[in-house]
């Protein structure tokens, strides 16, 4: 490859990281009540509640706050947090795991010698441990949802607002 080549695939990713890291953040702050609004800030999630922008926090630690006093909704936190914290320890742990076994058996077929079970066992193992924090990473994001919409559910003498410029009507209860 040419150092052409290389400088103008090197700009490129500049660009292209530059444009993601512009395009993780609004502008928009949800006017101040009792319920709990999503918003992203500085590309981190960040909630808003009575006003008081809430950091997302490591692992979603910060979802517990902005729904505290619902206790439904404080279990659907914590679930949130707990999938979020196992599927990362699993990860970290699953790419411990295939690194070691695949320099082990690197290592080995290069000396010509079998490759023993403790590479495939690391190996294999790094491969469950892959797929059980993906599985809790992937299985954690609708408890984030899930406690945010029960503590928005749980906010008593919320009455929703007309829309800007209109008159709200309630529609009539229904009957049977």
């Amino acid at each position: 490859m040419h150092s052409g080549e290389r400088a103008l695939q090197q700009w490129v990713a500049v660009v292209v990281l530059a444009a993601m890291a512009v395009g993780c953040s609004s502008a928009y702050t949800p006017r101040a009540g009792r319920r709990v609004s999503m918003t992203m800030q500085q590309g981190q999630i960040a909630y808003v509640r009575d006003g008081q922008v809430i950091k997302h926090g490591a692992f979603g630690s910060g979802l517990r706050k902005a729904v505290k006093g619902s206790p439904q909704a404080e279990a659907a936190a914590g679930e949130y947090h707990e999938r979020t914290v196992n599927g990362v320890i699993c990860l970290g742990l699953s790419i411990v795991a295939l690194i070691v076994g695949g320099g082990r058996m690197g290592y080995h077929l290069a000396k010509e010698e079998n490759a023993d079970t403790i590479d495939a066992g690391l190996l294999l193992g790094g491969l469950v441990l892959y797929g059980v924090g993906l599985h809790q990473v992937a299985t954690a994001q609708p408890y984030l949802y899930d406690a945010i919409n029960i503590y928005n559910d749980s906010v008593e003498g919320f009455v929703p607002q007309p829309p800007p410029g209109g008159s709200w009507v309630p529609p009539p209860p229904l009957t049977r």
